[in-house]
């Protein structure tokens, strides 16, 4: 499927009703648990609130909240805070209803995954049976005795009453991604010998049972469906045959809907396809359930465009389409492609840096919407004072904050010395997997047009044109360029940068090294590899690709290792290029290697940044923002670019 195909197809299927059960949905997009974002406080938040409101906004039918503490089930909730939690939900709830949006709440436990705490609670790892998690720390899981089931069976249908309580539609019980009920379902992890275990059935009923006593004691109009892998994609795990049948059970049991999602931790594919991945996945896991069933089917992972998902329906794959990190990178999606404002639909490009990979210690965001789970703080409010705004610098960073600063009504002239605009993003889309990240640019390309920025190329800016210009404020958002070591034979003609690769100045031979091992230097031996030139990678450090997101890594060094079979060598620093070979210090010592015609050096990046100092006797209100400021990722250049043309 691509979209160039589905160019004249309407999306008429994609936003027509539904019913399931007795609840009528507006349209099928779904926006599904997305553990970016939860609030395990007492009370919900004013952040967690903007964050759910802008999807209704946006046109959403069918919401899935994540589990807030009242969806936890690893610990006892006293009354009491229930009670503070259904209060703070209420509002949340009424709003979401009045734009037209359904909305449910996922019920989760964390099982063998477990590696936290609520309120000072430490959380115990527990399973069906006593079998570790293939990542982390592997911390063997306590298996749970035949009460604590009963008992988990119990507090998950009383909670299901505490979520009716509150005003939620429905309740979705998770059951994917090697979470508890997940390794329930699996044979891998679940080798019990009682009757929850041994056959699928007996593997399925924790599920069932819980489905059942929902509906016996909150009524058989109270929606209940069940998330759930279509393939653990994992040895011995569960498989695409598995899920037809376990749909059934589900659908016996009273279930009104199930969603297809497949992988667990440490699987392949992974649970959220980056883009080394095709689109649509985990499509034909849903259209085998889909033939087995009679309740209304949920496709999800990486769903990206609103004509694939159209023909997902019209091929009677699913029913309902979940477009998750869709969502987050553009939460009017709904609305824009109802009423045909496709180009104006920010795309998210499954590059999972700010959503998913976020360091821990960082909030969630998105690369290509800077004010995603930040909506209140970026309120657009126009500006009461027009400045005259120069932006110097046409990468990423200079893009958005022309554009924040344009849409709050400022006069803003863009300034870039090359012929396009793009920056270093246009070499980024160049590795194979990304050519579609330029779409990104496109987006912010049509937006500055429309808010009237003016943009000048081939344009490079001097002091002499700031004195000139005499703007109000000034973006310096100028990038870096490669860091050249101060080393023996640098300037050989054999040695070339990733970015001349990139550029398409430099063609290499048939033998390479590649120094650096960071996403530059992966990336590079993935764009330079066939089956005639043999590459090796040396990193110093004892971590390839330790500037990427978890996600990314895996996939790319996967693909090199054990697809391309690129020799990777960790703890190696190139010393010195010689007329006999290159010096390579390996575990402390020195060593020739010899026979390389081409060494790419891929050793970071240093700021391309003159201008700033220059211009502060000239300009009182200045920022230096991306790599200007200190060479980092696309999601801190953007992130920065918004967050300058906001304080303006």
């Amino acid at each position: 499927m691509t979209t160039e195909k589905s160019s004249n197809i309407t999306l008429s299927r994609l936003f027509s009703p539904l019913n399931i059960g007795n609840m009528r949905v507006k349209n099928r997009i779904v926006f599904p648990a997305v553990y970016i974002f939860d609030d395990s406080s007492d009370r919900i938040t004013e952040t967690f609130k903007d964050y759910f409101l802008a999807r209704a906004r946006g046109g959403v039918g069918l919401m899935v909240m994540v589990a807030t503490r009242l969806a936890r089930l690893e610990v006892e909730i006293d009354p009491e805070i229930m009670k503070r939690c259904i209060d703070s939900l209420r509002e949340l709830i009424e709003k979401i209803h009045a734009e037209g949006a359904r909305v449910g709440m996922q019920v989760h436990h964390g099982g063998r995954e477990i590696n936290d705490s609520i309120k000072g609670v430490t959380l115990e790892p527990v399973g069906p049976s006593s079998i570790p998690s293939p990542v982390g720390d592997r911390l063997l899981p306590r298996e749970l005795e035949r009460h604590e089931i009963n008992d988990l069976i119990e507090r998950h249908v009383h909670i299901n009453g505490y979520i009716k309580k509150a005003g939620f539609d429905f309740v979705e019980l998770k059951a994917c991604h090697g979470y508890l009920f997940s390794n329930f379902l699996s044979p891998h992890t679940n080798t019990r010998t009682d009757d929850y275990g041994v056959t699928i059935n007996g593997r399925a009923r924790i599920i069932t049972e819980i489905i059942e006593r929902t509906k016996n004691e909150l009524g058989s109009d109270f929606i209940i469906g069940c998330r759930f892998n279509g393939s653990d994609y994992s040895p011995g795990g569960l498989s695409k045959k598995d899920a037809p049948e376990l749909a059934r059970l589900f659908e016996q049991a009273g279930a009104d809907y199930v969603s297809v999602s497949a992988g667990i931790p440490g699987s392949y594919p992974t649970t959220i396809p980056p883009y080394y991945t095709n689109s649509l996945p985990f499509a034909e896991l849903a259209a085998c359930v889909k033939k087995s069933v009679n309740i209304p089917v949920v496709a999800v992972g990486k769903i990206t465009d609103s004509f694939l998902a159209e023909e997902l329906l019209g091929a009677e794959k699913a029913d309902l389409i979940a477009m998750g990190r869709s969502l987050l990178a553009d939460p009017e999606l709904p609305n824009k492609a109802r009423f045909g404002k496709l180009n104006d639909i920010v795309k998210c490009i499954s590059c999972n840096q700010g959503c998913f990979d976020h360091p821990a210690d960082t909030l969630p965001t998105c690369l290509v919407n800077p004010k995603m789970g930040r909506e209140k703080h970026f309120d657009v409010l126009s500006t009461k004072k027009r400045k005259r705004i120069m932006v110097v610098g046409g990468g990423p960073a200079g893009l958005e904050a022309a554009l924040a600063a344009a849409t709050k009504g400022h006069h803003v002239a863009l300034y870039e010395q090359s012929q396009v605009l793009g920056g270093q993003w246009l070499l980024a889309s160049k590795p194979p997997h990304k050519q579609h990240l330029s779409e990104l640019l496109d987006y912010l390309y049509n937006e500055l047009v429309r808010n009237n920025v003016d943009i000048f190329l081939n344009k490079k800016v001097t002091i002499n044109q700031i004195k000139k210009k005499k703007p109000d404020a000034l973006i310096v958002a100028t990038g870096a360029i490669p860091l050249i070591p101060n080393i023996q034979g640098v300037t050989s003609g054999k040695v070339t940068t990733a970015y001349d690769i990139l550029n398409g100045t430099y063609k290499v031979g048939q033998n390479v090294l590649v120094a650096g091992g960071n996403a530059i230097g992966l990336e590079i031996a993935n764009f330079i590899w066939n089956k005639s030139i043999k590459i090796t990678l040396i990193e110093m450090s004892n971590y390839f690709g330790s500037d990427m997101g978890r996600t990314l890594r895996y996939y790319l060094k996967r693909e090199l290792k054990n697809k391309f079979g690129i020799t990777l060598i960790k703890k190696a620093k190139l010393e010195a290029i010689t007329t006999e070979g290159v010096i390579v210090s390996l575990g402390g010592n020195a060593e020739l290697w010899k026979d390389y015609d081409t060494i790419v050096l891929a050793l970071g990046r240093v700021s391309n940044n003159d201008l700033s100092s220059a211009a502060k006797p000239h300009v009182r209100e200045q920022y230096v923002i991306g790599d200007a400021a200190k060479p980092r990722d696309c999601l801190a250049a953007i992130r920065e670019g918004a967050e300058a043309g906001r304080r303006l």
